[in-house]
């Protein structure tokens, strides 16, 4: 008689966990510290609602659970994101031991803008994202590769708390994961003009650290000529802020 207990609990705790509704996602999203969902409707394994990062809105998001990884251990979301000016596609999956994180499509750049402002910045145009992916291992970064393309326009900024504005060309920007001393993993990102000629911005995620160094050519293209004596695709300028 226990048997067909133990059965029926079974089949109770799976009818439920395969009907459980979208709207508790929330709850882990939370924990985050920065995006949440609302309006959900659906279940967790395949559901759609509004997301939202802090006061951002980001878009209308779906989802659905790709049950052909189980058997191979690994648990599988495939997400769309989309808006009137947003339009990506991406792909989360975990294993045991290994994380990836993989994107594409195009979005309006200004919804970066809530995060740039602290930085006195403000981009204009759109972003394509050429399959970006990122992976990690034990809890660390293992490697990642994509291109990143903005259309180029004005860009806002702060220089010596005076508000200025330059118009850039469209630019380029390469991702590719290095190692660096002891082997210790990050992402590196080459930012150039859309031709590849001239370098512009090099962008390095360390060991927790964020390290972002721009050229001689840039401050050229943003009317603020630098001082000294550096061939154009020299860095002059770098800055570092610590991520986590």
């Amino acid at each position: 008689m226990s048997k067909y207990v133990l059965v029926g609990l079974l089949v109770f705790v799976l009818f439920c966990a395969a009907l459980a509704p979208a709207s508790l996602l929330s709850i882990p999203l939370a924990q985050l510290g920065g995006p949440s969902l609302t309006q959900a409707s659906g279940t967790v394994w395949n559901g759609v609602g509004d997301l939202h990062w802090g006061s951002v809105d980001l878009g209308t998001v779906e989802w659905y659970f790709d049950w052909a990884g189980v058997p191979a251990g690994t648990a599988a979301f495939h997400l769309r994101l989309y808006d009137e000016n947003t339009h990506l596609h991406g792909r989360v999956a975990a294993g045991w031991r290994r994380t990836t994180l993989a994107a594409e499509g195009s979005f309006d750049a200004g919804m970066l803008n809530p995060w740039l402002v602290t930085h006195g910045l403000h981009l204009s145009g759109w972003m394509q994202l050429d399959l970006v992916t990122v992976a990690f291992a034990n809890n660390q970064l293992e490697n990642a590769d994509g291109d990143i393309q903005w259309s180029g326009g004005p860009v806002y900024y702060r220089s010596g708390g005076t508000k200025r504005s330059a118009a850039l060309p469209p630019l380029l920007a390469r991702v590719q994961s290095a190692t660096v001393g002891a082997a210790v993993p990050s992402v590196l990102a080459r930012v150039v003009t859309e031709d590849g000629e001239w370098p512009l911005i090099e962008v390095e995620a360390i060991d927790g650290w964020l390290k972002i160094g721009v050229t001689k050519r840039l401050l050229q293209l943003v009317d603020a000529p630098w001082p000294g004596q550096a061939a154009d695709d020299e860095l002059v300028i770098t800055l570092e802020e610590q991520l986590f």
